[in-house]
C-alpha cells in the first residue's frame, strides 16, 4: 500500500508526518499549547477518518490569512 511505504521510507531519514493537530497549529485554526488562548477546544466529529482530516485541512484556508492578505492589498 502506498501510504505504508512512505512511512516506511520516512524511518531511516528520522522524519514523520505532522499529525493534524499540529497542522491546525501550524495553520493557526488552534492556539499554540503556549498561547493565551490554549484552553479553546477543537475536536473532530468521531466518524472523520485521519485521511479525512488531512484532506480537509490541506483544502483549508484560514480566514486570519486572507485578512492579512486583503489589507496588504489595500495598503
Amino acid at each position: 500500500h502506498g501510504d505504508n511505504e512512505a512511512v516506511r521510507l520516512l524511518g531511516p531519514l528520522r522524519l514523520r508526518y505532522f499529525s493534524p493537530t499540529e497542522l491546525l497549529r501550524l495553520f493557526a485554526f488552534l492556539p499554540q499549547k503556549d498561547g493565551p488562548e490554549q484552553d479553546t477546544k477543537f475536536t473532530w466529529p468521531e466518524d472523520v477518518s485521519t485521511k479525512t482530516k488531512y484532506k480537509l485541512i490541506g483544502n483549508s484556508v484560514n480566514v486570519r490569512v486572507v485578512r492579512e492578505l486583503i489589507n496588504y492589498l489595500y495598503e
